[in-house]
């Protein structure tokens, strides 16, 4: 199973991917990155 997302990297993007929800500018999830990714 795959998936598509749009990622924004900043809590200072928040904003634009909010806006963006609406005009449909993402692809599948619109997630905000605020921090590093502890996965790696």
């Amino acid at each position: 199973m795959t998936w598509r997302e749009t990622i924004y990297d900043g809590i200072e993007r928040a904003p634009e991917a909010f806006i963006g929800l609406f005009k449909g500018e993402n692809f599948g999830k619109a997630l905000v990155r605020v921090g590093p990714d502890k996965a790696v």
